[in-house]
């Protein structure tokens, strides 16, 4: 089990870099957080202690974040391309805390998907269902689940949890810049100035409400096009906000 924590981190580690930083690189080690003489740094590292990893045995890694005692939420592209393996019983995952914790099996069977079908690039309707919720087989040791926002406005100080990051987790402070609708469905989707990197699909977009770190949204990630794409100039990630399906599906297993 040691080892597969430790591949899993090396994974992580040889991840390109700086594909979704804007400007200067603001991220900051959810270690150096957790031992601030800051006690507002820390309460963001305990939050961020929701965030783990999600590694399937055909080398697929992602963050995930903890929902629920038994229940991870992620990106639903971290299966879609391999779904009809993954209906089958052929593909097995395990998620963990990157402080080290042993990895508990994830129950593929529970798996709920927002979308089933590949994501089409610049696409509001589809990113916005880009969301899986599944059930584990133990609780993950060291791991606390990460309380539910409720509807926050534009201008909400945010934070991008990673756990899959060159060096161990990383927390991207940032400002909520845009949250925009599905016309088709009225999903809303959430832009972020939030630095990341490739990996930070599936972890916890996170939303600072009255001094307390919550769960926004479920990161979908970057556009390394840059917001031009979706005509939204102060904002490159994304995150698909714990409202609708999502939260239904999160609130079955809580």
């Amino acid at each position: 089990m040691r080892r597969w924590f430790a591949l899993a981190i090396l994974a992580g580690a040889l991840l390109p870099a700086n594909a979704g930083i804007i400007g200067r690189d603001d991220r900051v080690p959810v270690a150096t957080l957790a031992a601030s003489g800051d006690s507002a740094d820390r309460a963001l590292a305990v939050a961020a202690g929701a965030v783990g990893l999600l590694q399937c045995d055909n080398g697929r890694i992602a963050s995930a974040v903890l929902v629920g005692e038994r229940r991870i939420a992620t990106s639903a592209h971290v299966f879609i391309d391999v779904l009809a393996a993954v209906r089958a019983g052929r593909v097995r995952c395990r998620f963990a805390s990157p402080a080290g914790g042993a990895p508990v099996n994830a129950d593929l069977g529970s798996l709920r998907l927002g979308i089933e079908r590949p994501v089409t690039g610049h696409n509001i309707c589809s990113n916005s269902r880009d969301w899986a919720v599944l059930s584990l087989s133990a609780e993950p040791q060291g791991m606390r689940p990460i309380a539910i926002a409720g509807p926050f406005p534009v201008g909400t100080g945010a934070a991008i949890v990673t756990a899959v990051a060159r060096g161990g987790p990383t927390v991207g402070k940032c400002t909520i810049r845009d949250l925009a609708l599905c016309q088709q469905t009225g999903a809303p989707l959430i832009f972020t100035d939030c630095d990341a990197e490739p990996g930070s699909s599936g972890g916890a977009t996170l939303v600072n409400v009255s001094g307390r770190w919550m769960l926004g949204g479920v990161t979908r990630g970057a556009s390394p096009q840059g917001a031009a794409a979706y005509d939204r100039s102060t904002a490159y990630h994304m995150a698909v906000p714990v409202r609708g399906p999502l939260a239904n599906a999160i609130g079955a297993g809580r």
